[in-house]
């Protein structure tokens, strides 16, 4: 399309939109109108997009309403061409929830309902008025597109791999757990009691989780929490969690607690802390807990995912199944191989 065709086709755009407009003013100026069946433009002028999808300038976040409504910014300023244009009438055209690319975020999703409510609503009253219609159609649905494009990135991983198959006949597992239906929904699926863990083990602490696998109701929630029961100078040994940050509170006792930051420098943090006391330990860092009082401690952990998983250091390097190669590990640690295999020999407890 050159640019004479272009900006004729925009001209009769904004033309159609304009007449649209004039007679949209006289209907409502003429009957009146069911506040719960036309929804106004500026419904959506709250929306906040990126300013950079619609004007080219920097990528700061704009609200329409200073720059009039969502109609006249697509309409005067997105070059759409035939192709953008054929695709977005398609959409306007189809049912919202066969529409994935749009829905796969939150706030998409929401944009997604109000645009699609919008549009069916005004179908419904200017059925008559198609050819004006179609206008206003395109570049609402067209602005809709162009901002999810910004929103959308793929999910975090809620497991530690999820390989993608060909043939569904093999089993399908997806990346969380799948829903039930919400109406058969039960106190007993947001529900789990939290017993005293028995610290009677070599390293003296138990972790309890409270994951998606303890509370049904926590998936896609992205939240969970562990109870951390500790005997006299009770350890929970270093661990990371790889898909989740920590904060931790000790509600009795006393422990000193750190962690290490990543390569190159590998910088111990540390901090004693008694009853009340709050620590984070950010996502994927090696950490650990140990009670350096003279009783019982006892501390609550909440993780920001609902599968955040654990992976205990030395469980995993000397603990593996089958084992690390001890050619690897004397290299890595370096030390003699009658260390590693005495450390491979090891019961290595699992206090989770």
């Amino acid at each position: 399309m050159s640019n004479e065709q272009r900006e004729n086709h925009l001209s009769r755009r904004r033309e159609n939109y304009r007449r649209w407009k004039e007679q949209d003013k006289q209907a409502q100026t003429s009957r009146p109108i069911n506040n719960q069946s036309r929804i106004p433009f500026q419904n959506f002028t709250n929306m906040i997009f990126p300013r950079s999808h619609f004007q080219g300038t920097s990528d700061n976040e704009a609200d329409p309403s200073r720059i009039t409504h969502v109609n006249d910014v697509a309409l005067d300023d997105i070059d759409v061409d035939e192709a953008l244009e054929d695709a977005v009438i398609s959409y306007v055209n189809m049912d919202a929830r066969e529409n994935v690319a749009l829905s796969c975020r939150p706030q998409v999703s929401s944009y997604v309902s109000k645009i699609s409510s919008f549009i069916n609503i005004q179908k419904q009253i200017y059925t008559n008025k198609e050819s004006n219609m179609k206008s206003s159609y395109l570049f609402l649905t067209a602005f809709l597109a162009l901002a999810s494009c910004a929103l959308a990135f793929d999910p975090s991983p809620l497991q530690d791999f999820c390989v993608a198959i060909n043939d569904t006949k093999n089993g399908v597992f997806v990346n969380g757990k799948f829903c039930k239906d919400p109406k058969l929904a039960t106190a007993n699926d947001f529900f789990f009691s939290v017993k005293e863990g028995n610290t009677s083990n070599s390293l003296g602490s138990k972790v309890t989780p409270v994951t998606v696998n303890e509370i049904l109701g926590l998936n896609t929630l992205g939240i969970s929490l562990a109870r951390i029961d500790f005997a006299p100078r009770g350890l929970n040994p270093p661990h990371t969690h790889p898909r989740g940050t920590e904060i931790l509170i000790v509600l009795e006792g006393t422990l000193y607690v750190g962690f290490v930051t990543s390569n190159p420098q590998n910088r111990l943090i540390t901090k004693v802390l008694n009853k009340g006391d709050v620590f984070v330990f950010p996502i994927g860092l090696i950490h650990f807990q140990l009670n350096v009082g003279y009783g019982n401690a006892v501390a609550i952990g909440g993780l920001s995912s609902q599968n955040p998983g654990v992976i205990t250091i030395a469980n995993a390097v000397f603990g593996s199944n089958p084992e690390i190669s001890s050619e690897v590990l004397t290299k890595a640690f370096q030390v003699d191989n009658k260390i590693v295999d005495n450390l491979q020999k090891q019961f290595w407890f699992d206090n989770n």
